[in-house]
């Protein structure tokens, strides 16, 4: 049996139109997840250096116990930077935020003083207050670290006050 002249025509593939409308649609539909995507690689900057300054806390919290003396942590907010200054109290030094943020934007860190020390008894506890803010002007979320003295314990979370004033401990309040 032989096929038709149309048959033969319809088996050779896409027509230019049939591949300019999906080449289309693909360009939409990425154009519209591109923001959410952006925006998530921003978040997870934001959430990782939040991670390394809990980390760190906790890191030279263990150490003070572990070792019986006691250890210091030093976070610096100008230099992105957290360590310590007592041998064997951190691994290594930290360097926090060190990648730019989709968008040209970096992580930054606040604090009430450019320099941030934070002790830790042989016991574990300590006698700072301390609150450590991640942020980034890309985004509105501003993220947390609490330090409370007395037990040492430490608590992370979404930082719903001011920036402008002293940075308080209870405006550090866990996500939900």
């Amino acid at each position: 049996m032989q096929r038709s002249k149309n048959a033969r025509i319809s088996d050779r593939g896409f027509t230019l139109t049939e591949m300019l409308v999906t080449l289309i649609v693909a360009g939409v539909l990425a154009a519209l997840a591109a923001p959410s995507l952006v925006g998530l690689l921003n978040r997870n900057q934001i959430n990782e250096a939040q991670r390394q300054v809990e980390s760190a806390l906790r890191e030279a919290q263990r150490q003070a116990i572990r070792r019986g003396r006691s250890c210091s942590v030093e976070i610096n907010t100008t230099s992105k930077t957290i360590s310590s200054p007592d041998s064997g109290c951190l691994l290594s030094q930290r360097d926090v935020g060190e990648n730019t943020l989709v968008g040209g934007d970096t992580v930054s860190l606040k604090a009430n003083d450019p320099t941030v020390t934070i002790n830790f008894t042989h016991k574990g506890a300590t006698n700072s207050n301390a609150v450590i803010v991640i942020e980034s002007s890309l985004n509105s979320t501003k993220k947390c670290v609490a330090i409370a003295g007395t037990l040492g314990s430490v608590k992370t979370g979404i930082y719903t006050g001011d920036l402008n004033t002293t940075l308080d401990r209870d405006n550090c309040n866990p996500a939900d």
